[in-house]
């Protein structure tokens, strides 16, 4: 699914990148690569805005795209050409009043900030915050443009203090995240999951190693001084917040049996004052600070992170066995042979609802007590009920028992 939406915006990038370099702007022909990065951005707006009024803004592009036909997306690419042929033109008269090559670093320190940021909170970037992040970022960076102050953004000097704040405290928040919450609820409910741990662990690490590529290599080539600084001492308090949250805040959590985890009012407003004490208290410190403290704070994000891969790997060892075992069992194929035959006198058949609870068909039948008479031989039990609330998640017992 991330592969045609790619293409979709990929595809119009290349012409108007080509129009816009070597038609209407010929001086930047060595930046043709980068012409069409910024167009790619552009294009993706646009399609987040379309899915935007059609579908919501809740929703990601991705998801919007979920069963699409094929021919769906030339639906989308006709109306895409014909906007890569008429904003490049519209680009070259704007940039005879406005210096576009000067908004540019601010615009895309922006889009990062604000995305990053919005994907770290929200787990996700949804249309309405690409769009309205989009849209933001280009009046603020053709702001910038007239205004007197200089703004300081990454220079040679400055990468080698960046890499070493960036990298313990984003290594910190994919080893929470991203590997330690999912990976140990999958490893003490093994027995529920219909997936093969190796599978979710080659997953969940290649995803991490991604976002830490992404988030160490975007803010530091791409933020200005202030924002890489809010950006990281940001991200690790919310963290280390997060992190104290899973370790002695969380309480009694309920079985994985569909059911919604809730809290009482005042542990949950506990939580909260808790969660605002910690981030204004790391911020505020590194404001104070900021020369010497960042150090300490990438001493405790090495150590933190290095505690958690420890208790991980002992995690992964300790339960080899079971892993080997669930994994066994999950190697067994369905077959439909004999699936419809039948004993010539010996029946029985059962009926296997994915949501269902005994008291369900006591309300029937005190309604209607007839209803299970035309059912000659029916057996019901007093004390059946599903294991999950949702079929997606019945769907295993459901065909494996």
């Amino acid at each position: 699914m991330y592969l045609p939406v790619f293409i979709l915006c990929f595809i119009p990038s290349i012409l108007a990148g080509v129009l816009h370099v070597f038609v209407f702007n010929k001086k930047e022909r060595k930046n043709i690569a980068q012409a069409v990065i910024y167009y790619m951005l552009f294009f993706y707006g646009v399609l987040s805005i379309v899915k935007m009024s059609l579908d919501g803004g809740s929703l990601t592009l991705i998801e919007c795209f979920a069963d699409t036909y094929v021919v769906t997306y030339y639906h989308y690419l006709l109306p895409l050409m014909f906007l890569a042929v008429i904003v490049p033109i519209t680009f070259s008269f704007v940039s005879r009043k406005i210096n576009i090559s000067a908004a540019l670093p601010m615009f895309r320190s922006l889009m990062f900030l604000v995305i990053a940021t919005g994907y770290i909170i929200m787990d996700k970037i949804t249309n309405r915050l690409y769009v309205s992040t989009f849209v933001a970022s280009i009046v603020v960076a053709v702001t910038t443009v007239f205004l007197p102050c200089k703004i300081e953004y990454c220079r040679r000097t400055d990468i080698k203090y960046r890499i070493r704040y960036a990298v313990p405290v984003t290594l910190f928040y994919v080893v929470t995240v991203v590997l330690i919450i999912p990976l140990t609820l999958f490893f003490n409910n093994i027995s529920e999951m219909p997936i093969t741990s190796g599978a979710v662990t080659a997953a969940l690490w290649i995803g991490a190693i991604i976002q830490f590529i992404i988030i160490v290599c975007g803010g530091t080539v791409l933020l200005t001084h202030r924002q890489f600084e809010l950006f990281y001492t940001f991200l690790f308090a919310l963290t280390l917040t997060g992190y104290i949250q899973n370790m002695f805040l969380n309480g009694h959590m309920l079985l994985m049996d569909g059911t919604d985890q809730s809290w009482e009012e005042m542990q949950m407003y506990g939580n909260i004052v808790v969660w605002i004490i910690m981030i204004l208290a790391v911020i505020g410190i590194k404001a104070f600070c900021h020369k010497n403290i960042s150090k300490v704070y990438s001493i405790i994000c090495g150590y933190l992170a290095a505690v958690q891969i420890v208790s991980l790997g002992y995690l992964t060892v300790s339960t080899f066995d079971v892993n080997k075992e669930h994994n066994d069992k999950l190697g067994y194929i369905l077959s439909t042979d004999g699936a419809l035959e039948l004993n010539e006198k010996n029946n029985v058949f059962v009926f296997i609802l994915d949501w269902y609870d005994e008291q369900i068909l006591q309300k029937i039948l005190e309604t209607e007590p007839e209803f299970l008479a035309p059912l000659d031989g029916f057996t019901h039990y007093s004390n059946a009920t599903s294991l999950y609330a949702f079929t997606d998640m019945s769907l295993p017992y459901l065909t494996v028992g």
